[in-house]
């Protein structure tokens, strides 16, 4: 296979193992700042969790350096939230196993795909990667931004002796058009993939965009992120966060639409008091969030999906469809209206028995302020 066969292999490949398992994830911080990250699962806590890898700077708080959570969307168009993002530098032992760098974060998933959706590990061995870099490897990347979204071919062009105990990397669009393009503001936590040994793996995550020309990305080996992640997870720090919320307890499993950048996630419609403002994904006619409900008493009479006057003054319909297990279709439940405060019974009336999930649409168009979701 030639050179140019191959890389354009790689590229289909990454597009393929893209839509299965929609780990690349686009990010959109709570100071309006865009990059990425990427979604990935682990059981070293005892139970199957959702994380995010992702460049601490792109969760930083420009006027305070701390970092918050993070709105984010798969390439399947599925969005989610995350916790609170834990910096390497604040466990003991996790920025040295990153080889010394402290722009990474892992932040656990409170709103978003489900544990067993999260497919993803976090790469190759250590021991494979000098075995990889002795071949010059091509690597594809995907730019997930707006304005320049789409795949790009790099090769590495200076690491084996870098700092970081080999950790960092400089990579290079293969071609020069594609370097300006894509590699700028907002690549940061985009990942380079590589093919090895009939399949398609992680190799490293962008931290950011050089100013040389043409510009270069400088990128964390895969290996490295292992290794701070196994840290961070020993020192217990765990994923999977469930909402509470009024009434009966839920978890959001995710949602289709836009959240504006630097607004407020779904998980505030849990703690009630903010204000989620989504809009239609594009192309699309409504917004929808899902969710999980597992009534402690076996049954749920209802739901209030609330918009205070401050929020949304516009009542809106809500559209409420079932199932009892997520691979079974879809089947309608009720009909209704969003309410501006909590009643004394539910603004959408169900009688469903046993854990269910459910899905919430709402038509535009525009921008739909939701500031609460009470189950009963």
């Amino acid at each position: 296979m030639s050179r140019r066969s191959a890389v354009a292999a790689l590229v289909a490949g990454l597009l393929a193992a893209g839509g299965a398992s929609a780990e690349r994830v686009f990010v959109s911080a709570a100071d309006g700042e865009q990059g990425h990250g990427w979604l990935f699962g682990s059981a070293g806590g005892g139970e199957l969790a959702c994380w995010v890898a992702l460049p601490l700077h792109v969760a930083e708080i420009d006027e305070t350096g701390e970092a918050r959570p993070v709105v984010f969307e798969t390439v399947g168009g599925v969005g989610g939230e995350t916790g609170d993002p834990i910096p390497v530098a604040g466990v003991a032992g996790a920025m040295e196993a990153a080889g010394g760098v402290a722009d990474l974060a892992f932040a656990p998933v409170a709103a978003g795909p489900r544990p067993e959706d999260c497919r993803s590990r976090l790469g190759l061995p250590a021991f494979t990667y000098e075995t990889v870099l002795r071949a010059v490897p091509d690597l594809a990347v995907f730019n997930l931004l707006p304005k320049s979204y789409g795949p790009f071919e790099a090769t590495v062009v200076s690491g084996r002796s870098e700092s970081a105990g080999g950790g960092l990397l400089k990579l290079a669009a293969r071609d020069p058009a594609d370097g300006v393009r894509h590699i700028a503001k907002g690549i940061s936590g985009a990942v380079a993939e590589v093919r090895y040994a009939a399949g398609i793996h992680l190799f490293a995550m962008i931290l950011e965009a050089t100013p040389e020309d043409p510009p270069l990305a400088l990128a964390l080996r895969f290996d490295r992120i292992r290794a701070a992640f196994e840290v961070v997870e020993r020192g217990g720090s765990t994923g999977g966060v469930v909402q509470a919320g009024a009434g009966i307890p839920f978890r959001i499993d995710g949602f289709e639409g836009k959240v504006e950048p630097g607004g407020e996630g779904p998980t505030v419609l849990a703690r009630a008091g903010g204000c989620w403002r989504v809009s239609p994904p594009d192309g699309g006619a409504v917004a929808r969030l899902t969710i999980t409900v597992e009534p402690a008493g076996g049954a749920i009479r209802g739901l209030t999906l609330v918009q205070s006057p401050d929020c949304d003054p516009v009542p809106r319909k809500v559209r409420i469809e079932q199932r009892s297990r997520s691979d079974a279709g879809w089947t309608m439940a009720a009909e209704c209206l969003t309410s501006a405060a909590p009643g004394a019974r539910p603004a959408c009336l169900l009688d469903l028995r046993g854990s269910r999930q459910l899905r919430l649409s709402i038509p535009g168009p525009g921008a739909i302020g939701l500031s609460a979701l009470v189950v009963e």
